[in-house]
C-alpha cells in the first residue's frame, strides 16, 4: 500500500493504475463515442454495525476491486487512513465509468453498498 495525503487523512492505496491519455475529439463533425469520464465513490461505515459483521462484506469488497481490474477496468481503491496510519473507517475509489449513471450501478455491486455497510456517494 502507499499512503496518498486526502484532505487531512491519508488515503492508503493499492495496485495504482495509470490514467489513460483520452484522444482529442475530432472536429470533422462525424459522430464518435465520448470517452469514459473519472468518477470518485467515498463511504464510510454505518454506525451500529460492528465490525465482526462487517468483516465479511469487506471482504467479498477486496475480491469484487480485484475481479473489476482483472475484466481490464482503470480502478483504484482504498481505505482511508488518519495522521498515525490507523484506519479512518471508510474507503476511495477511484474509476473510470462511461456515465455518471453507469458510475452508480457499479457502485451499487459493491457488496459493502449492496449489504448496507456503508454510506456512500460518487461524483
Amino acid at each position: 500500500h502507499m499512503l496518498l495525503p486526502v484532505h487531512g487523512s491519508l488515503l492508503a492505496v493499492s495496485s495504482l493504475v495509470a490514467p489513460a491519455r483520452l484522444a482529442a475529439p475530432q472536429a470533422t463533425g462525424a459522430s464518435s463515442v465520448l470517452p469514459e469520464a473519472w468518477f470518485v465513490k467515498t463511504e464510510t461505515f454505518v454506525t451500529g454495525k460492528p465490525f465482526p459483521e462487517i468483516r465479511p462484506h469487506l471482504e467479498a469488497h477486496k475480491a469484487w476491486v480485484a475481479n473489476l481490474r482483472q475484466q481490464g477496468a482503470t480502478i483504484t481503491s482504498g481505505y482511508r487512513v488518519d495522521a498515525d496510519g490507523r484506519p479512518g473507517g471508510g474507503g476511495l475509489m477511484l474509476f473510470r465509468a462511461a456515465s455518471h449513471a453507469a458510475a452508480e450501478q457499479l457502485c451499487l455491486q459493491d457488496p459493502l453498498v449492496s449489504s448496507g455497510c456503508v454510506e456512500w456517494a460518487v461524483n
